[in-house]
């Protein structure tokens, strides 16, 4: 397991760019000093592309700076090496968004998220990372609606992408659970 930055917004307003590995034999963590790094964040997406053995970064922001961030970055930890990729195109800057390892298709699937303001986005998108590029996937028929601060999975077993609640702002979340179906390109709502 791996955690990079993070903030200490509510006390004293610092944001880190420090990267740490938890080695479950030791019960420890370990501080890895990898250089380059991405710029201290908060608030980015990650998902384990199992196939490739990397950590896929994407966004996050620094209000300290007035960064908020549209890079995508890949942590390998045989190597202790960060990466910055470099995609023509890519989601736009956004924080608190999510992403998901679809491990049937090899990508990662980003929704959502929220720009400066805080407007969340309703979009969903892939990255291959042998391929370096981002698209941006147009399902047929309903979606979910914008939002932030919800979570996300894949489900090997079913091939599809579960996401669950967040919400439009932060005092009106909802507990929606929807599925996205690669086979069909869409989306369906739960019960």
């Amino acid at each position: 397991m791996l955690t990079f930055g993070g903030d200490h917004i509510f006390t004293d307003g610092t944001f880190f760019d420090d990267t740490w590995v938890y080695d479950p034999g030791a019960s420890q963590w370990i501080k890895r000093h990898p250089a380059p790094s991405p710029p201290a964040r908060s608030y980015y997406a990650t998902a384990y592309d199992a196939r490739a053995d990397r950590l896929i970064l994407y966004g996050g922001e620094n209000v300290n700076h007035g960064d908020y961030f549209a890079d995508t970055w890949a942590y390998s930890f045989g190597t202790n090496q960060w990466t910055q990729m470099r995609p023509k195109e890519s989601p736009p800057a956004r924080d608190y968004s999510v992403m998901a390892y679809d491990s049937v298709r090899d990508r990662i699937l980003l929704f959502g998220g929220a720009d400066s303001t805080e407007t969340p986005f309703d979009d969903l998108w892939a990255y291959d990372l042998d391929r370096d590029t981002w698209s941006q996937l147009k399902p047929t028929g309903p979606k979910p609606t914008a939002r932030a601060w919800h979570a996300m999975a894949f489900d090997k077993e079913a091939g599809v992408l579960v996401l669950f609640g967040g919400g439009r702002s932060r005092d009106a979340y909802t507990n929606e659970v929807w599925t996205f179906d690669p086979r069909t390109d869409s989306w369906s709502r739960g019960a």
